[in-house]
């Protein structure tokens, strides 16, 4: 056999724990010129937290006890000259979120930025003017600050841009003009702002609006504006988006927009809005309903229409724009098929009824649940289709019962012809598809006369107790002779009921078993029926439901017990 040597060169273990450590040595190294230090006056620290000189220094935090502050504007550092031009986050953290104090603040010329979260919760803070040196005020920088009144802006010439949320729950805050070099306000800039008012944007501003109290941003294209802000203030119930503003069409609703109103029970949306941001319409306590006027696919994105009372709806176009809310992976993120229901323009909300029955004491058998459906509505209708559902763990499709038949569907009304009945039964429940045509190929039917429509009847398992809910999930119409389930564009209203109460209880001595003491309970109301005085007592011994106490009775009960 011949030897393999391994001719490699090998680094001693101590060699290579020494080299590991250099190497951490080095990664974690400070950048030449990295610093940071306190003023001479000992009130704030500032850093070069790049770790270049060419890069401006940031105060990163007051140090001091006093509330009227004015912010170093240069520092010397090793014989260097550095100038202070940006307020770090949480810089008054020291003050931040004390009651019954007045924080004055200065900000001098010549500072070009507030990093975010840069006075967040500071209560004390009531009255700020912004430098015209400012170009960027960051996200969340005045979040918070609930005694906060008044904001200025100094004129400047270069563009500010904003952050997210920079004036988040300012509660105190009623009056704020933003000048006109302000090219964007971010998201939730204003929202929870309860006290403004008076929002207004600089009449020479080319990027921002206010109409109605409302605050609409232009788009990157130029030629179009999102909805920024919703008029942080109103109390109505009923809201139209403008579908222009300044002579240029509103295409988005912006993040955040509408998120928790708890006023507006109507929004009407344009044709022209194909855009939803995230959360647009997240939490809207009072929301009946969003009417959506594109004919376009629009783009949902996450959670705009989540977390809506139950009932609400959302009225689109067409199928093309409905399909848009239909389930797929991310379908979830932004709509909540619980809470909501989407409609097509033209057709009544599908609803969803439930009926239920109850079936006492432990000792059920086999029997029957019958459930009759009503039509309350129909507008132009000549085919329906229908889903009901019930809990597969108590009904059966296809149990057989001596004597009677499988589940089934009987057909009420005569207008209408009964063409197909489809059971299925999978993740727990037990489904019915029915579709409904125009008898003779007929005229279409119209009205709200509550038509009865249905029995369905279904046989109950054994040993079955409780509630048995029938779930209408779907109540879909179209106005032609059609089997597609495509074309069932319109919703009728259809509602469910218990019928009768065909589940047999041969517990008749109420004790939790079935034996001859039940047989003898129910001869004390031989001959006993539905006319009589006494049939309130005698009822629990008509085990089948047949308005009478007899023979058939005594024979079922005893063909119960197990010998």
């Amino acid at each position: 056999m011949t030897a393999i040597i391994d001719s490699r060169p090998r680094i001693p273990r101590l060699a290579m724990v020494f080299i590991a450590a250099v190497v951490v040595m080095l990664l974690n190294a400070p950048k030449a010129g990295a610093w940071s230090q306190s003023t001479d006056d000992g009130l704030f620290t500032v850093a070069n937290r790049s770790g270049y000189s060419s890069i401006p220094v940031t105060v990163t935090s007051y140090n001091g006890s006093d509330t009227n502050i004015t912010f170093p504007d240069k520092i010397t550092v090793s014989g260097t000259e550095y100038p202070i031009v940006s307020i770090g986050s949480n810089v008054l953290s020291k003050l931040a979120e004390v009651d019954g104090i007045t924080i004055n603040v200065t900000i001098p010329d010549g500072y070009t930025a507030l990093d975010g979260n840069a006075f967040k919760n500071c209560y004390g803070l009531k009255s700020v003017t912004i430098p015209g040196s400012v170009t960027k005020i960051n996200y969340n920088a005045f979040e918070g600050c609930k005694n906060l009144s008044s904001v200025t802006f100094a004129d400047g010439r270069a563009d500010l841009s904003f952050g997210n949320k920079v004036f988040l729950n300012c509660t105190s805050l009623n009056n704020l003009t933003l000048p006109a070099r302000l090219s964007n306000a971010g998201y939730g800039s204003f929202h929870g702002c309860t006290a403004l008012t008076n929002l207004t944007v600089d009449s020479s501003s080319t990027a921002l609006v206010v109409q109605d109290g409302s605050l609409y941003e232009k788009n990157s294209d130029g030629v179009s504006y999102t909805m920024n802000t919703y008029a942080p203030t109103s109390t109505a119930t009923s809201f139209t988006v403008p579908g222009t503003v300044n002579g240029l069409p509103v295409t988005g609703i912006g993040r955040m927009v509408f998120q928790n109103n708890a006023y507006l029970t109507n929004v009407t949306v344009p044709a022209s809005v194909v855009m939803f941001d995230s959360y647009c319409f997240n939490g809207c306590s009072a929301l009946a309903k969003v009417s959506l006027g594109t004919t376009e696919v629009p783009t949902l994105k996450s959670g705009c229409f989540t977390n809506l009372p139950s009932g609400s709806v959302i009225e689109v176009a067409n199928e093309n724009v409905k399909n848009a809310f239909e389930p797929t992976e991310s379908w979830i993120t932004y709509y909540t098929k619980d809470n909501t229901t989407v409609q097509v323009k033209g057709a009544s909300a599908p609803q969803t009824s439930s009926a239920e029955l109850t079936a006492k004491g432990t000792g059920v058998k086999d029997g029957y649940a019958y459930y009759k459906l009503t039509l309350d509505n129909a507008e132009n209708v000549k085919t329906m289709l229908l889903h009901l559902s019930f809990d597969a763990s108590k009904v059966s499709k296809d149990a057989q019962v001596e004597g009677k038949k499988d589940a089934y569907v009987e057909l009420n009304d005569d207008r209408f012809s009964l063409v197909t009945v489809k059971w299925t039964e999978a993740d727990g429940k037990v489904d019915a598809k029915i579709l409904l045509i125009p008898k003779d190929n007929g005229e279409a039917i119209s009205g709200t006369d509550a038509a009865n429509l249905l029995l369905v009847g279904l046989p109950v398992k054994n040993g079955v107790t409780g509630n048995i809910a029938m779930t209408v999930t779907a109540a879909q119409c179209a106005g032609i002779n059609t089997e597609d389930d495509s074309l069932m564009t319109g919703t009728v209203t259809v509602n469910g009921s218990l019928a009768s109460n065909r589940i047999a209880n041969y517990d008749v001595y109420e004790d939790s078993k079935i034996d001859i003491l039940d047989i003898t309970e129910a001869q004390r109301f031989y001959q006993v029926s539905s006319r009589d005085n006494d049939w309130a007592a005698a009822q629990k011994a008509d085990v089948n439901a047949d308005d009478k106490v007899d023979i058939q009775d005594l024979i079922d009960i005893f063909l119960q017990i197990e010998f």
